[in-house]
């Protein structure tokens, strides 16, 4: 009877659950209890128990002779027409005064070192992309590299710049022919 008494509905639960979590425990408290008894005792601890304080009122004044099913129903119209259905959270940013900062917060994380490492990361992996589009698009680029050497494969390389990527080209001798 207590665990009923004091049921509220938190702020996670929707008006179903809530009305299904008194159920239950009246269930638990009462097991014989008459069907008027039910129903007027269910309606109030469900009025008395709402997080909103706005349905709780609205239900006393537009629900005041329906049974605790319509209630409940009158109840989930409400939060519908009101965008009520779930409640939202709320988050505040405070912004810390570092010259009064209080002594026992934590150190400063130094994030330079993780950033450094995410920007060598990028650049490799830029570099390999571009390196592979302009080996891809060679033939078409206007500008061509014009130092070329002959490697141990007997292929045609070169290495230029572009946009300030160092680009290797590689050409195989099929391609000298043609």
């Amino acid at each position: 009877m207590r665990r009923f008494e004091n049921r509220k509905q938190a702020d996670t639960k929707s008006i179903s659950d809530f009305a299904m979590q008194i159920r239950l425990l009246f269930r638990e408290a009462w097991p014989s209890a008459s069907a008027d008894f039910k129903d007027i005792t269910l309606k109030r601890r469900f009025e008395d128990g709402l997080l909103s304080l706005e349905m709780s009122q609205y239900l006393r004044l537009h629900a005041r002779d329906v049974d605790f099913a319509t209630t409940v129903l009158k109840a989930r119209q409400f939060a519908d027409t009101t965008d009520m259905a779930k409640p939202k959270k709320s988050v505040k940013f405070v912004q810390l005064d570092h010259n009064h900062a209080p002594s026992d917060s934590p150190q400063q994380m130094d994030f330079k070192p993780l950033l450094d490492g995410f920007e060598q990361i990028m650049k490799k992996i830029c570099h390999s992309f571009i390196s592979l589009v302009i080996s891809v698009c060679a033939p078409f680029v206007k500008q061509q590299p014009t130092f070329w050497s002959v490697t141990s494969q007997g292929q045609y390389q070169s290495t230029t710049t572009w946009y300030h990527f160092p680009v290797t080209f590689t050409l195989s001798r099929a391609t000298d022919n043609a």
